[in-house]
């Protein structure tokens, strides 16, 4: 049975969590957070366009390890463990990404979901967003663009992966034959007899049920100008 490490296990390492596989030199990895996508030029996939009262709130998220921070971890690992770099051996966590969610706060710890999407399926997992605002979310949103938590955040629910199911089956078969012959006056009669068994065990190991963390980042760690 393969193990994949819970989601305690992992420990930020390098601003990237990470946790050690079974084999020696072999670490899993996940983001610690969403965060914002960004075009071939590197800005944010972000837009708040105004029209009239209203505004359409767009922008795209990833939840994933770009190639830097994959080259830090790797490094600080590599220090810890005495190897070189290239010994060290990176693979995504294994997991199953659900859906992504834009939501808008109170400034409280309160929060109302504006849109939801289903991520692309693979690393880094985009998911886009709309919404139109106005009136006291317009607001809302204006204040986390400002820089101040609790009014806007982007979470992605994660859920670790069952380890690999593990069977076993077992199959036997037993059976005699008998045979007699009686001699009478009219000559041999012959009769046999044959007993069978089968025999079938299943040993299955259940498959434990995912546990589910959700991520999140708020508006304020998205790295945009504050407005």
């Amino acid at each position: 049975m393969i193990r994949n490490p819970p989601h305690e296990e992992y420990q930020d390492i390098a601003g990237v969590l990470a946790a050690p596989a079974d084999e020696p030199a072999t670490w899993y990895y996940r983001a610690k957070a969403p965060a914002l996508a960004t075009d071939n030029q590197g800005r944010p996939q972000f837009s708040l366009v105004a029209v009239g009262a209203m505004a359409m709130l767009s922008l795209t998220a990833v939840w994933g390890v770009d190639a830097d921070r994959l080259g830090a971890l790797r490094a600080e690992l590599a220090v810890r463990a005495q190897l070189p770099p290239e010994q060290v051996r990176l693979y995504p966590a294994p997991v199953e990404v659900g859906e992504a969610v834009l939501q808008i706060g109170d400034g409280q710890g309160g929060y109302l979901r504006l849109a939801s999407s289903r991520t692309s399926g693979a690393p880094p997992y985009h998911a886009a967003f709309s919404a139109m605002l106005a009136g006291e979310q317009l607001d809302q949103a204006r204040k986390a663009l400002s820089g101040q938590r609790g009014w806007l955040e982007i979470r992605y629910l994660i859920a670790d992966v069952a380890p690999a199911l593990r069977e076993r089956t077992v199959t036997a078969s037993e059976s005699s034959e008998h045979e007699s012959r009686v001699r009478d006056g009219t000559g041999e009669v012959g009769f046999s007899s044959v007993a069978r068994s089968d025999y079938r065990q299943e040993d299955t190991t259940p498959r434990s049920v995912p546990k589910t963390h959700w991520y999140a980042a708020d508006a304020a760690d998205w790295g945009l100008p504050r407005s």
